[in-house]
């Protein structure tokens, strides 16, 4: 990739990508420590059987909200994106069409929960049932607030907005429900009170969010100005396959609990969740980058300059590597290290087989960039349906075959499985629609440099220590070293010098002299 011209076109957008993704990697960081730390909360102060329940009921709650908001945070993202690049205006028009939808699903959905949540119990948890009808009641009751919520921030991420994103979905929320539930835990509470503290962000979060969209208009346009060109019937024909889209991708990394529970019970949907929370953990720094980068590839779309789009696309896959391949790798090298943390129920050669294949298949996963988003945001989000769907039914057709037999292990292999088929199908459908791809000579150079730092030298250190654990460790300690001096070493190749800037700067002085396009409402907004 060729080195970047200060004042050029692209260094300017690019610098505009830093800012956002600086401000999201900070929030992507705080939001990694504190569900971290609740998973570790909640299996340290609780039973297998308790904690499993719970995490069974979380998942169905974060499933009914993807189904809920009926792909509206990427819809409203899209076309807010395009209507400001278009210079419309009308966007009150354009929230009225998300969210009267949304806001019929949600009632229908929280509604159903509460009337039926003792057979939705039976259903998931069996003979644990018990457990989880007061749960699933409150879940009910937070539904409405952890469903619009997200759907008031997705219209400020289309103005390139992402403090609020970042201040309230990303440090609000999962910081509230860590304190929440280590003080419920601290008090012993039961299984209803940890989902009342899971739960008691939201509301909070609903009121956040709404100030900020009414903020974000002000600053930006009047809501009522203009005449607006759309219509249902094109934004739901956008929206509704990214709906059935997200609502497979969140089964794709949930559903598996919830069969995990139904067919060997709630402690090993507990063993399961623990050893598989680093994906999620690493899933942060794909959202971190994927968030900010949205907005600009459908601005870029909708001009058709899928040349800029591409390169940004490139940018953004190398740094992804380089913030998600240190973790994967550590991780799977250190996985029974990492397993120590859930506590003793939780270490074995079981849970440490989950984290090996994760590991090997997120490295692989991350390589491929965010090619969901790129397609989304260009468009075709009825690629992204076909991809998910097929995605989808090959992990639970395996986790129906091999959950029975080898419980965690064979949940692993089917989301695996399933993962590789989406990011292949993806690949594909990138490189045949537009000829574009993610890799280049920075991606590959982020790649051996992560091999080397976090694979190479922990093995050489374990070779020369007849495998002890101190010389893996000494090994890895030597690797960050090498690590930081090859971002240092080839800063432009990388270019991590545009986002290292900028986490540099994220409290600097407002950039009242930028141009409008890459200008914030505050000094704390991302252009």
């Amino acid at each position: 990739m060729a080195a970047l011209v200060p004042g050029s076109s692209t260094a300017g957008d690019l610098g505009g990508l830093a800012r956002g993704s600086a401000l999201n990697l900070l929030g992507a960081f705080t939001a990694t420590v504190a569900n971290l730390g609740l998973v570790v909360v909640v299996t340290r102060g609780n039973s297998p059987t308790t904690a499993g329940a719970f995490f069974t009921v979380v998942s169905a709650f974060l499933l009914g909200s993807a189904v809920a908001r009926l792909g509206t945070n990427t819809g409203l993202v899209f076309f807010v994106a395009r209507s400001r690049a278009a210079a419309a205006t009308n966007i009150t028009h354009l929230l009225r069409l998300a969210c009267l939808p949304v806001i019929a699903m949600t009632s229908v959905l929280a509604i159903a929960a509460w009337i039926w949540a003792p057979q939705l119990g039976q259903l998931l948890l069996g003979d644990d049932a018990a457990s989880a009808v007061g749960m699933l009641r409150v879940m009910a009751l937070a539904l409405p607030a952890g469903v619009m919520h997200e759907v008031f921030l997705a219209v400020t991420r289309g103005y390139r907005q992402m403090a609020a994103t970042v201040l309230i979905e990303r440090i609000g929320i999962p910081v509230g429900q860590f304190l929440c539930l280590f003080v419920t835990v601290s008090l012993d509470g039961t299984a209803t009170f940890l989902a009342i503290a899971w739960a008691a962000p939201y509301p909070p979060a609903l009121v956040a969010a709404w100030w900020a969209w009414k903020r974000v208009l002000r600053k930006n346009a009047s809501p009522s100005v203009g005449q607006s060109s759309l219509t249902a019937g094109t934004f739901w024909r956008f929206t509704a396959p990214r709906a059935m889209s997200s609502v497979a991708q969140l089964a794709m990394a949930r559903a598996d609990i919830l069969l995990v529970a139904a067919l060997r019970g709630p402690a090993e949907a507990a063993l399961y969740t623990a050893a598989t929370r680093f994906v999620v953990v690493g899933q942060l720094a794909i959202q971190a980058l994927s968030i900010n980068v949205q907005p600009r590839i459908a601005e870029l779309a909708s001009t058709a300059d899928y040349v800029e789009a591409g390169r940004i696309y490139r940018v953004a896959t190398t740094w992804l590597v380089l913030l998600a391949w240190p973790l994967y790798l550590t991780t799977g090298v250190f996985a029974s290290q990492v397993l120590a943390i859930f506590g003793d129920s939780y270490q074995g050669t079981r849970t440490v087989a989950v984290v090996v294949i994760m590991s090997v298949v997120m490295l692989a996963a991350t390589a491929s960039g965010m090619v969901d988003v790129f397609l989304n945001m260009a468009g075709r989000s009825s690629w992204t349906l076909v991809n998910a769907g097929v995605a989808l039914a090959t992990m639970v057709g395996l986790d129906l075959l091999l959950i029975g037999p080898y419980g965690a292990v064979g949940a692993a292999v089917g989301w695996a499985t399933a993962i590789a088929v989406r990011n292949t199908m993806a690949l594909a459908m990138l490189w045949w629609g537009f000829r574009l791809h993610p890799f280049g000579r920075a991606s590959g150079l982020a790649i051996a440099v992560s091999l080397f730092a976090f694979a190479l030298t922990p093995a050489a250190g374990a070779f020369f220590t007849a495998g002890s654990l101190s010389g893996r460790i000494a090994g890895l300690m030597l690797g960050c070293v090498v690590f930081v001096v090859a971002l240092v070493r080839w800063r432009v190749p990388l270019q991590t010098a545009v986002l290292v800037d900028q986490l540099k700067r994220r409290r600097g002085k407002a950039r009242a002299s930028e141009a409008p396009a890459e200008k914030g409402s505050s000094a704390n907004d991302i252009g």
